[in-house]
């Protein structure tokens, strides 16, 4: 939400303007994460850092956690398949340009 009121003071929205995008914004974010937790528990795979947390590395993952920076690091440290973060990354825009399109005034 941050960067959306920059860009708004930036080119000074009316109230009606920024009301709307943070609405549509608001409307996006929640979407996003229903559709994240469906993803989640619909796979019945194990997730790799369960498996490899239970076998190996106990003390390590509180390290690798720490340190995730980006998307592709939570695939590098063993937290997400790459597909899931492929079908996430697909599923962000779809949900954007969904509330993007929303007609909020007639």
């Amino acid at each position: 939400m941050a960067i959306l009121t920059e860009a708004l003071e930036k080119i000074n929205a009316s109230l009606s303007t920024a009301a709307q995008v943070y609405v549509k914004a608001g409307i996006a974010q929640n979407d996003a994460t229903i559709i994240c937790f469906r993803a989640k528990y619909a796979d019945p795979r194990m997730r790799p850092v369960t498996m490899i947390s239970a076998v190996l590395l106990r003390e390590v993952i509180p390290l690798l956690m720490r340190r995730h920076l980006n998307v592709k690091s939570r695939f590098y440290g063993g937290i997400h398949y790459l597909p899931s973060i492929e079908k996430s990354h697909q599923y962000g825009i779809s949900i954007g340009d969904d509330a993007a399109n929303l007609q909020l005034i007639k």
